[in-house]
């Protein structure tokens, strides 16, 4: 897994997380909290969470302002994208959330 950059918004409370380094082939929409960026091989490569201290369990604005670490992975089955981010705060455990993406081709 590699490691994404991220940037944190408090006062919006969104979460950016995102490789810069790959292409941008589309966006999808999950359940309205997250927006996801996928490259050409359909693998993530960003995700804009929204409302991120209530959309992902276990986390808090103070630990979403003390994030150190934030991973993300995608696995492709049939029409589904399933990503999993895991996101680590100093001196915590990190949280992961897993988020399926329905995608047409």
């Amino acid at each position: 897994m590699n490691s994404f950059k991220f940037s944190y918004n408090e006062k919006q409370d969104i979460l950016y997380v995102y490789d810069n380094s790959k292409e941008v082939k589309f966006s999808a929409d999950s359940q309205g909290l997250f927006i996801i960026d996928f490259d050409r091989a359909n693998k993530a490569v960003g995700i804009e969470v929204l409302d991120a201290s209530k959309a992902v369990y276990g986390l808090n604005k103070k630990l979403l302002k003390d994030l150190e670490q934030a991973n993300m992975r995608s696995a492709t089955k049939g029409n589904i994208i399933s990503v999993l981010l895991t996101l680590k705060a100093k001196g915590h455990e990190a949280v992961s959330a897993s988020i399926p993406i329905s995608i047409s081709r």
